[in-house]
């Protein structure tokens, strides 16, 4: 018993030291393989042991079980550490390689589209050469073999050639000239007369004359000046020492101007070689249909200096215009203010065939245009009905699609009008949308034909109402009871438009702004009080601080803007006969002109005194009657072109006049600043 036990005992510790040894056999194919080491790792050489397979114990139980012999094998290790170093070579140069190559990215569109065309593609380079053009191939080949176009042919023959010229008789060759000449006929490919268009061909050669008219006057015209300035203007009767002799405007429209008279004269300040003059009514006991049509409206002309025979353009209006300007910038617009307290506009840029008013005059044929807009003259609370006296352009504006312009009238109102380009299809389109929505366009409901009252059915323009202040209010306040005061005429700041000076029937001229009610000085007064009317105003060009005030007394104030009372003040004239036109000169800042209620022109320059005007053009001197109104061109500070002038009359003639050397513009500059610092030291030392 004693033995059994010591071998079961045996036993057991054998398979306690069976478990501790490590057995290693081949790898299966369901195994997984050992993980490969890194480029950064060693390979570790593992010890393997052989082992030999051990035979089971049989069922019998007095058998000893035999046990197994373990080897270590180093072929296989040595063959693991080979293939690992191999491995890690492989991972290493993979490595470099990826970082080296970089792959390119192709997609494949699944869905073909439809090619692009020429056009669309060659749009993305550029707007030029978009269109492919077909050409004939090898066009430049001298040999006409090569051509593909077939050369038409005709067989020509002759006796005798036919001598074209006018002989002494001035005839040209008949048909017996031409006997002996011949050819080939072929009236299908050489009789087919080409297609013309007579109303081009009649609207070029009207377009051509007008031209070829406007260049042998503007010819005209400056052979008189050249010829003019040779002679001593000075010592003429004609030239008065103020001006070279005139020229007269409107010859051809002579019948239509005479007897109108004449409110203004103005020059455009963006284009000095146009202006405008307004004429009144006539009336005339014999008149056709057309004249009495015309009788019964004013009219404003525009003229081009270099054209001073016919104007450019007839304007006509219901009422008198008292004032008119250009739009700033491009002159493609004109406004006038009228008696009635209404704004007219016309477009220059319509079509003149829009127009069918029109008047024969000479044989010709002249169309006169009516007004593109012209503001509701029953609006209620906005001042209508009261004269406008003075109308002005905002001339220094960013946005000149959009012009603004200013007008007063005689009860103090001024009102800031923005004109602004609408859509032809305006109105039409208010229209369709009433029928497309089923509204009935009946007299309560009218408004929607046309959203621009006051307009005409082709006008592209619209005056709108931006802003209203009132004058007596800027000089007396709000507690004012009445918010009417007699106004003569109205000036913007040339520096800021927002701020205007009114000359007012009680002699003060009003200082007032758009945007606010305090402005210092309020008003700028005259040197006793209460002062005679103040009727009309100038701004000097050449330095904004300076202002101009003619009263009816016939004194000329000089006022700074920093300042209530006036620096100095002139007599105009001997007899105290009411000034009724004042103008600074445009080139010389120590010369300004006035024209009193006697119809004389007095010139004042300040560089030679100030006591009294250094020349007086008396009435008849420089248009025939008495002048009403005049206009110096403006001009640039240092200018070779002559300086022109416009005179007119009450009774509708108008001549225009070159301004001598003497009172032109300096060729150098250095004389112009010269000029300028002795007049800012003449307007410090009184």
């Amino acid at each position: 018993m004693a033995e059994v036990l010591r071998a079961l005992q045996e036993e057991n510790d054998l398979k306690k030291r069976l478990q501790h040894t490590v057995v290693l056999d081949e790898p299966k194919m369901d195994e997984e393989p050992e993980p490969l080491p890194t480029q950064h790792e060693e390979p570790i050489i593992e010890p393997v042991l052989e082992t030999y397979p051990t035979v089971k114990p049989t069922e019998a139980p007095n058998q000893r079980p035999k046990t197994s012999r373990s080897f270590v094998n180093f072929a296989v290790a040595k063959q693991k550490q080979t293939a690992a170093q191999l491995s890690s070579k492989m991972n290493t140069r993979g490595q470099k390689l990826l970082n080296m190559i970089q792959l390119d990215t192709v997609t494949v569109e699944l869905l073909t589209l439809a090619p692009v065309s020429y056009e669309a593609y060659i749009s993305s380079f550029g707007h030029s050469n978009r269109q492919q053009v077909s050409i004939q191939t090898n066009e430049d080949a001298l040999s006409e073999e090569v051509q593909t176009e077939e050369i038409l042919k005709r067989d020509k023959w002759t006796q005798k050639p036919v001598h074209i010229s006018i002989g002494k008789d001035e005839k040209l060759p008949g048909p017996e000239d031409y006997l002996g000449v011949g050819g080939d006929m072929d009236p299908i490919s050489f009789t087919e007369s080409s297609s013309s268009n007579t109303g081009r061909l009649t609207s070029f050669l009207t377009s051509a004359s007008q031209v070829m008219l406007a260049l042998l006057e503007e010819e005209l015209v400056w052979e008189l000046e050249h010829t003019t300035k040779t002679n001593d203007v000075s010592t003429t009767s004609d030239g008065l020492g103020f001006s070279h002799p005139p020229i007269p405007m409107g010859s051809s429209v002579q019948s239509l101007l005479e007897g109108r008279p004449t409110p203004f004269v103005q020059f455009c300040d963006s284009e000095p070689m146009m202006l405008l003059s307004g004429h009144g009514f006539r009336n005339v006991e014999e008149e056709s249909e057309n004249e009495v049509k015309l009788n019964e409206s004013s009219l404003i002309c525009v003229w081009w200096v270099q054209e001073p025979s016919r104007p450019q353009h007839l304007l006509s209006s219901r009422s008198v215009p008292t004032s008119a300007t250009f739009s700033p910038g491009r002159p493609s617009l004109v406004l006038a203010g009228l008696e009635d307290g209404s704004l007219a506009a016309w477009d220059l840029r319509e079509p003149v065939t829009l127009h069918t008013l029109h008047t024969e005059i000479g044989e010709v044929m002249w169309k006169v245009r009516v007004p593109s807009f012209v503001t509701a003259c029953n609006e209620v609370g906005h001042g209508e009905g009261s004269k406008i006296v003075s109308i002005q352009a905002v001339t220094n504006q960013e946005d000149m699609e959009m012009n603004n312009v200013v007008t007063l009238s005689r009860d103090g109102r001024v009102t800031w009008w923005v004109v602004v380009r609408v859509p032809l299809v305006s109105a039409v389109g208010d229209i369709l949308g009433g029928k497309k929505s089923g509204i009935n366009i009946t007299k309560s409901n009218s408004a929607v034909v046309s959203p621009h009252l006051g307009a005409s059915p082709w006008s592209r323009i619209a005056l709108n109402r931006s802003a209203t202040i009132s004058v007596a209010t800027t000089l007396y306040g709000e507690e004012v009871l009445s918010d009417a005061i007699l106004c003569h005429d109205l000036r913007l700041d040339l520096s800021d438009p927002s701020q205007l000076y009114v000359a007012t029937g009680s002699g003060a001229v009003a200082h007032c702004s758009r945007h606010s009610s305090r402005m210092h000085p309020r008003a700028y007064l005259p040197e006793i009080e209460p002062g005679c009317e103040a009727l009309c105003l100038a701004i000097c060009p050449h330095d904004q601080r300076y202002v101009l005030v003619g009263g009816s007394d016939g004194v000329v104030r000089l006022h700074s803007t920093a300042l209530e009372r006036p620096l100095t003040s002139w007599q105009s004239s001997p007899d105290c006969v009411p000034v009724v036109d004042l103008q600074w000169s445009p080139a010389r800042p120590c010369v300004f002109y006035v024209l009193d209620a006697n119809a004389r022109l007095h010139i004042w320059d300040l560089s030679a005194g100030d006591i009294f005007p250094v020349l007086t053009v008396e009435t008849g001197g420089l248009v025939g009657g008495v002048l009403s109104s005049f206009h110096i061109a403006p001009t640039k500070r240092t200018s070779h072109h002559p300086l022109h002038g416009v005179f007119a009359n009450d009774q509708g003639e108008l001549v225009l006049r070159q301004v001598s050397p003497e009172f032109c513009t300096h060729q150098v500059l250095e004389d112009y600043n010269t000029e300028l610092e002795r007049f800012k030291y003449y307007v410090n030392i009184i």
